[in-house]
């Protein structure tokens, strides 16, 4: 505006220099017409009537407001502050008085939409939240593609059709705001991708399965893997997502992978047993067992059969699951030849708690026992016979027999059923 006028000021300045110049200054401007109470933020226009010679307009403004104009009419934007607006006519020979005008300034609804878009999201993605500023005084009607929708008359509304949007705000004090559009836009998914497994989809704990996928890029599996193919040890349910540059993701086919319990066999420790006898073994296993082999036990079908070997064995214990699912474990049972009993030379009959009767070292893998003891003079003070082995405690008829050297004779029947006879002294000393 300074520049227009500058160059009338000057060609007028110029033509009173040759004489030409009769103007007289122009009168002072009528009433400005135009709102005197207005909503801040807005445009309006402020006018004057034509000022006979007037060549030019001096307009000022109240602080924050802004716009320009060198002629009687001038649009503004309104700023926050309330105060004058004035204006005088002007020509090259000076300018007239102001005309003033007060106008009150109403605060507008401060609007503005988080988030504020463009907003991008994924085909089938829930509705996001858009949120304008939040005041109980005001009034709310949200907008789709410049169309009014109805329900949507709060400070929130959740967007998922593509589109544009906007919100526009009444205040009590009857200043209102609209928005700026804010844009919902649906990326491109990619497209679905498929998968295949290698091998069992369901097998037993211990095992592996591989699942592939067609992808080259874009590879995100439910188990957070990014690699063309995953290795799954546990039951779950499996797929891949494919995922586009703009981060749009599309499953595949889900597939089902089912990991059985395995089974558990213990067969227990190696053992040992005397030539003739028998053991029971001491198996642990989680449902079905089998051992092998089976010809020296009383059941191969259960987890503690009785075993009989002739000779050293090793028993394999099978355990087998309702799904097949299977563990094996092994025992040692060794064979020990049948042992001789050994009788000791003495014992102490004292009741000192030690030795106090005569105990027969291994009699307890014997049996059949016919046992006769005679003293130094060939009299009978003991016949005893039975299948288990009873310490002899030095007593004839309920009396206790004196310190001396007596001779004995013993029969009895090895594990392995053959027939032993020994013979020998054993002294008393109390």
């Amino acid at each position: 505006m300074k520049t227009s006028v500058l160059k009338i000021i000057t060609i007028l300045s110029l033509l009173c220099l040759v004489g030409s110049c009769y103007a007289q200054v122009p009168g002072t401007p009528g009433a400005i017409s135009g709102l005197t109470t207005v909503c801040s933020n807005t445009t309006q226009t402020y006018s004057v009537a034509p000022v006979a010679g007037a060549l030019f307009y001096n307009w000022s403004l109240p602080s924050g407001w802004t716009g320009s104009s060198s002629s009687n009419s001038i649009t503004v934007q309104v700023g926050l502050n309330t105060g004058s607006i004035s204006v005088n006519a002007g020509n090259v020979s000076g300018n007239s008085a102001n005309t003033s005008i007060t106008v009150v300034v109403k605060a507008s609804p401060n609007l503005s939409l988080q988030p504020a878009g463009p907003i991008h999201i994924c085909p089938g993605a829930s509705p996001i939240p858009v949120q304008a500023i939040i005041d109980t005084t005001y009034t709310y009607q949200w907008y789709f593609n410049g169309w009014p929708i109805l329900s949507a008359t709060h400070a929130d509304y959740s967007v998922v059709t593509p589109g544009s949007y906007h919100v526009f705000i009444s205040a009590q004090n009857g200043c209102a705001d609209s928005s700026q559009a804010l844009q919902l836009i649906v990326d491109v998914a990619p497209a679905k991708p498929s998968i295949s497994v290698s091998g069992p989809q369901a097998f037993c704990e211990g095992g592996e399965v591989t699942i592939n996928t067609t992808l080259n890029s874009g590879i995100l599996w439910s188990t957070g893997a990014n690699s063309q193919q995953i290795y799954v040890t546990e039951t779950g349910t499996y797929f891949v997502n494919a995922v586009g540059s703009n981060g749009c993701q599309t499953p595949s086919d889900t597939v089902q992978i089912n990991v059985w319990p395995k089974a558990t066999a213990d067969a227990g420790r190696d053992t040992f047993l005397f030539k003739g006898e028998s053991i029971t073994l001491n198996g642990t296993v989680y449902l079905n067992a089998l051992w092998t082999p089976g010809a020296s036990l009383n059941d191969s079908t259960i987890a503690n059969p009785v075993a009989s070997p002739l000779q050293a064995t090793v028993y394999a214990l099978l355990a087998t699951t309702d799904k097949g699912c299977t563990a094996r474990d092994t025992v040692l049972v060794n064979v020990l030849p049948a042992p001789f009993l050994a009788p000791p030379a003495a014992f102490t009959p004292n009741g000192d708690g030690n030795h106090d009767t005569w105990v027969i070292k291994n009699s307890e893998h014997a049996h059949a026992y016919r046992l006769q003891i005679f003293d130094r003079y060939g009299a009978k003070v003991l016949l005893w016979q039975g299948d288990v082995y009873t310490p002899w405690d030095a007593t004839f008829q309920g009396k206790e027999l004196p310190d001396a050297d007596y001779y004995y004779t013993l029969e009895y029947t090895q594990t392995d059923g053959v027939n032993q006879a020994i013979q020998g002294a054993v002294t008393i000393i109390r």
